[in-house]
């Protein structure tokens, strides 16, 4: 008689949070798609970039670039607060500072310091998506760690655990239209009253 065990390895996720400075709704999709991903066991690890300036060594102590730091400790308390809001039982939740040169330096080190499975980076809406991974930062990190990286699109639903709706944003595109129709029936722009 023989018997089989299947053992299931933990995985481990990073996000690399806070590199959309203008756009954090991307970060927090990538944030999302990682809670949907894991599983008790597994493990999410949300990092900060810390950019070091050409004039200092790359291990420069973290005083010397504050202004950086304290905007990377501010985005770490953001997301962790937002992770441990959304993930699942079980699910380990780290956070990690990295300094380096540049944002895709950065990544790398942290997927190998934490010997990361996959990378899940927030993206560009749907269509530019593919373009953001082929020559974008998650491009010269694909091309540089061993681990998985996946562009999710900020297009995607959040997962949202213990809401029953989750309302979609209306596309900025379709604003203008609207105006544009309104403005060429004759009104100015300025007339144009919403309730």
């Amino acid at each position: 008689m023989t018997t089989t065990t299947t053992t299931t390895t933990a995985m481990h996720m990073l996000v690399p949070y806070g590199h959309n400075h203008h756009h954090p709704r991307r970060d927090i999709a990538a944030i999302d798609e990682a809670c949907r991903l894991a599983h008790s066991g597994d493990a999410i690890t949300v990092l900060a970039c810390v950019i070091v300036p050409m004039c200092y060594a790359v291990d420069v102590i973290p005083g010397a670039v504050w202004k950086q730091t304290c905007l990377a400790d501010r985005s770490l308390a953001r997301a962790q607060a937002y992770l441990e809001s959304q993930v699942a039982e079980g699910v380990t939740v780290r956070i990690l500072r990295v300094q380096a040169r540049d944002e895709s330096a950065a990544i790398v080190a942290g997927a190998m310091y934490r010997q990361a499975d996959l990378i899940l980076m927030g993206g560009w809406p749907a269509p530019l998506t593919g373009i953001a991974a082929r020559f974008g930062v998650a491009g010269t990190v694909a091309r540089r760690v061993e681990c998985g990286v996946q562009v999710v699109s900020a297009t995607k639903r959040p997962v949202s655990r213990g809401v029953s709706e989750a309302v979609a944003p209306v596309p900025a595109r379709d604003k203008h239209r609207h105006r544009l129709r309104e403005h060429t029936k004759g009104e100015r722009p300025n007339d144009v009253h919403r309730s």
